[in-house]
């Protein structure tokens, strides 16, 4: 991004806070002009219990 932005500092950037990251990434990333911060409309709690997490080599396919 920082590459990007020294040849055209117009250029939007997204962050999708997903609760896995640590509050002072979002608090740093937040000081950054042309920045939009996104976060999922489902709660922490929501999340972990309708979305599974598959094993590998479990529910993959045949």
């Amino acid at each position: 991004m920082d590459i990007a932005r020294q040849i055209d500092n117009r250029i939007l950037a997204v962050f999708v806070d997903t609760w896995l990251e640590y509050p002072p990434d979002s608090e740093f990333v937040g000081k950054f002009d042309n920045v939009v911060m996104l976060k999922p409309t489902m709660g922490r709690q929501g999340c972990s219990a309708n979305h599974l997490v598959c094993e590998a080599g479990k529910g993959m396919g045949p």
